[in-house]
């Protein structure tokens, strides 16, 4: 009965730290003396075409949803209380990791065996990535410069359009997620 329990208790614990690993972490950043709380409408500033015309649609599509799933009505640029910019960044990265791979079992000596720690060499881990980066500004149209800014990144790999349009829209959700729309100063 208690092994049925520790097993359990294992696979709880396993499935909680893979949904918390999958959650995007965002950082956020914003101007303290803007008034959140006259938000109510916006504008995507539209993007040159290029050659990420499916991601940047993508994007556009997912911050629209999620605009509309907080109130918010999308308006021309001139009658918008905010314009909202986007970009994708992404950056090379170095992981490195170091561990000492010499604890173990090891003998002692005249047949005498048990658990020991060799403080043997260190063995080091290098792994190349590609870090990409969604960040989100909500611009004041008048004056131009930035109120806010929502940022969430994930590592770069071969995925599905499916697996992009999936991606996309847990991050747009969790960006906009963050953002101070409603609260009046």
């Amino acid at each position: 009965m208690m092994s049925l329990a520790r097993t359990s208790f294992a696979v709880f614990t396993l499935i909680v730290l893979a949904a918390c690993s999958s959650a995007p972490r965002i950082s956020t950043d914003y101007d303290p003396n803007h008034n959140f709380g006259v938000i109510q409408s916006y504008h995507i500033i539209e993007k040159q075409r290029s050659t990420n015309d499916l991601t940047n649609d993508r994007i556009t599509h997912a911050i629209n949803q999620a605009m509309h799933s907080r109130g918010l009505v999308n308006s021309s640029a001139e009658g918008a209380d905010v314009l909202i910019d986007f970009m994708v960044v992404t950056k090379d990265k170095t992981r490195v990791t170091s561990y000492n791979s010499g604890y173990g079992y090891y003998g002692y000596g005249y047949g005498y065996r048990g658990l020991g720690y060799d403080t043997g060499p260190n063995q080091i881990d290098v792994r190349q990535y590609t870090e990409g980066s969604l960040l989100i500004d909500l611009v004041d149209p008048a004056a131009k410069k930035t109120l806010w800014r929502g940022m969430g990144s994930a590592m770069v790999r071969e995925r599905s359009p499916e697996e992009k349009t999936e991606l996309i829209n847990s991050y747009t959700d969790a960006i906009i997620e963050q953002m101070p729309l409603g609260i009046a100063k």
